[in-house]
């Protein structure tokens, strides 16, 4: 990344204070990095986990009721057809008595 200078009132250069090296100055305390300490990084994991699992859930929930609703479908149909069947053979019998 290249540092933007500009002069100054003397004519000097200065150096932009949004630089490359003050923007990195503020990760480090005293020349040393801030790491997370040991309490961040536990409820990291503990959050991936939690979002993996409700995801996962979700959609193993999503899936089951998906297959319900459509088993669902099917069974209702299916009792449709009996249905018609049972009227088309009670209509047929009774066609049958009419004309004897």
């Amino acid at each position: 990344m290249k540092i933007r200078e500009k002069k100054d009132a003397q004519g000097k250069m200065q150096k932009n204070k949004y630089s490359l090296r003050t923007r990195l100055r503020g990760w480090f305390h005293h020349g040393r990095f801030i790491g997370f300490d040991i309490q961040s990084i536990i409820m990291a994991v503990l959050t991936g986990l939690t979002i993996t699992t409700t995801v996962v859930m979700g959609f193993l929930i999503y899936n089951r009721f998906k297959l319900a609703i459509k088993q669902t479908a099917v069974s209702n149909a299916e009792s449709m057809i009996v249905l018609w069947i049972k009227w088309i053979q009670t209509w047929q019998a009774s066609d049958r008595y009419l004309m004897e």
